[in-house]
């Protein structure tokens, strides 16, 4: 683990289990959505770069991160990402300046519907330079009208996404558009004018292959 000026392990803030990760207090700063226990952060804090990163943890994965109500083969999203988008920029994000004075930049990022949950408070905060989706819930009901209609609104933002080659192969016919639904986004962003970088990077394996992995190449990216 690279070496962080302070570590706060036990943090409670409107219902949310979270940690944090602090860098310089003027660095980028990362808000990982994750799940309890996931572990998730632990390739991310081996990096050497100087960034700080806040985790908050899902009491209701499926909830928690779903931008809105939609059920997708029996399994049914109940729509409270509002919720928690209200939680990082009305709690969180005044807890981390004060914590972190001159941070530089905020940047939600998340794997699976926590990275289509990010990608989606990006477009709908200015409070954020930019998200990753890693493998991000794209195939998720309604959202290539949503984000058709929109443009990222922070000017200069940043923009990454990533997928793994096999992730279509699932037999799930909605998730199985996850690989078109993807590279569709991923031209939305480059021709978005309120975006100064975007990528799609493709990884080996399906869904499940090194979701830690995965989340620390999205930060290195987002700091180059």
């Amino acid at each position: 683990m690279k070496m962080f000026n302070q570590i706060l392990t036990d943090i409670h803030l409107d219902g949310f289990a979270c940690r944090l990760y602090a860098g310089k207090p003027d660095s980028s700063v990362f808000l990982l959505g994750t799940g309890a226990g996931e572990g998730e952060e632990a390739a991310i804090t081996a990096l050497p770069d100087d960034f700080s990163l806040f985790l908050y943890e899902a009491a209701d994965w499926d909830c928690d991160f779903s931008p809105w109500e939609a059920i997708v083969s029996g399994r049914h999203f109940a729509g409270g990402g509002r919720k928690t988008l209200d939680f990082l920029t009305g709690t969180a994000l005044p807890f981390l300046k004060e914590k972190l004075p001159g941070a530089s930049a905020f940047y939600p990022i998340g794997y699976s519907l926590a990275g289509l949950f990010s990608l989606w408070a990006a477009y709908e905060s200015p409070a954020f330079a930019g998200a990753a989706a890693c493998s991000g819930s794209l195939w998720f009901p309604g959202w290539d009208e949503y984000a058709a209609a929109r443009q990222i609104p922070a000017a200069e933002s940043r923009i990454y996404l990533s997928l793994g080659g096999k992730e279509k192969n699932s037999p799930d016919p909605v998730m199985s558009t996850i690989e078109d639904k993807t590279k569709l986004q991923a031209r939305r962003l480059q021709q978005d004018k309120q975006v100064s970088r975007s990528t799609l990077e493709m990884n080996s394996g399906g869904h499940f292959a090194n979701p830690p992995g995965r989340l620390a190449k999205a930060v290195k990216w987002l700091l180059g």
